[in-house]
């Protein structure tokens, strides 16, 4: 399975919001029916407070390719028990929450 997550700019809905990110920066297309929400994260930093969606799809069109190289270094699919060392910290809980089906956490970043 495929996770993504979205950011919201301003009225969006939250799937807009997915269907807009993996377009900006992956460069696929994907369709409503085919993604849903696995996740739901409230989490806090320093300096602001995030609700993160996290996404599951199996399918979508076009070719995966990296369209904001500023943002990331590649592109790779990863088996949930041998992730990178290099994962920011509450991705890798979030990863583990959602294998575990539990669909809402709280986080401090």
């Amino acid at each position: 399975m495929d996770y993504l997550l979205a950011s919201i700019d301003g009225n969006e809905s939250v799937f807009d919001a997915l269907k807009r990110e993996v377009k900006e920066e992956i460069g696929i297309t994907i369709l409503e029916k085919d993604a849903y929400l696995s996740h739901v994260i409230h989490r806090v930093s320093e300096d602001r407070v995030y609700f993160d969606f996290f996404f599951t799809c199996e399918k979508w069109s076009g070719e995966i390719k990296i369209l904001e190289p500023e943002k990331h270094d590649e592109v790779s699919w990863f088996a949930l028990d041998d992730l990178p060392q290099n994962i920011i910290p509450y991705l890798e809980r979030t990863l583990e929450r959602i294998e575990k089906k539990i669909f809402f956490s709280e986080d401090s970043s």
